[in-house]
């Protein structure tokens, strides 16, 4: 089932979603993960405030653990106040992924909530993985790159981080393209068709004799049940593509 609403309410958050709230008048997202108290005592270092549900999250100055107050609020000179929650989707519809704004949804299937705190949790205690990751870096080490690798647990390096980035613009490109064509060829079928009197003249687009108007609406239907499903076929395909390119590095990396 498609989740349209990413909205979460402070009281339904659960231990190991991946949670981000709007920045910046909702120019950026800001990434986390939750956990809950028990695992704060797994924590090298521990946070002074200590509430049911915490967030580990990263940014310009590195991995910190917050609450989701400190989480959903934003301070700037000019900005001041507390965000809505959202917790980002897994599994995605290709389809529905490239409509959904980027960094809200994703394809992939998320691990289960223990594994995925099991990695944050192994990432903020880590000395080397802690020094990486508090070089924050836009393109290849940022906020949501840190709560998808819990999630999914990708383990290769930053530069495959930032293909898998860039080969997931093109896939909302690609879908944005079709759905631009999809417009245009209805518009298009609009014009091309004039009623002159109980009579439509048959579209040259189509190929169909169309002589009613409900035959009209038919074929306009028919004509977008293809192109939405050959868009969601493009980017399986393309998807499928990504998967296989992503194992074919990992294995490089475990190999060398």
């Amino acid at each position: 089932m498609v989740v349209w609403s990413h909205f979460i309410d402070p009281s339904d958050v659960e231990r190991g979603d991946h949670v981000y709230a709007l920045r910046f008048l909702g120019i950026y997202q800001h990434h986390g993960i939750v956990i809950t108290a028990a695992d704060v005592n797994r924590l090298a270092l521990k946070p002074d405030v200590i509430e049911t549900f915490m967030v580990i999250e990263q940014n310009q100055g590195g991995l910190r653990v917050v609450t989701l107050g400190e989480f959903t609020y934003e301070k700037r000179d000019i900005i001041e106040g507390r965000r809505a929650l959202r917790r980002v989707q897994y599994g995605e519809n290709p389809f529905v992924y490239g409509i959904k704004r980027r960094g809200s949804c994703y394809v992939q299937e998320r691990l289960p909530p223990e594994l995925i705190v099991a990695n944050a949790i192994l990432i903020y205690n880590d000395p080397n993985e802690k020094q990486k990751w508090s070089s924050y870096s836009l393109c290849k080490r940022n906020c949501e790159h840190f709560a998808f690798k819990c999630c999914v647990d990708i383990t290769l390096s930053e530069q495959v981080l930032a293909k898998y980035d860039l080969v997931t613009n093109m896939i909302s490109t690609a879908t944005t393209c079709v759905g631009s064509f999809l417009w245009h060829w209805s518009k298009k079928l609009l014009t091309s068709v004039v009623y002159i009197g109980e009579k439509l003249v048959p579209s040259s687009i189509t190929n169909l004799t169309i002589t009613s108007l409900d035959e009209f609406v038919k074929a306009s239907l028919k004509g977008y049940v293809i192109a939405r499903w050959g868009s969601g076929a493009l980017l399986d395909i393309l998807q499928k593509m990504i998967d296989d390119e992503t194992q074919s590095i990992e294995d490089c990396f475990m190999k060398s």
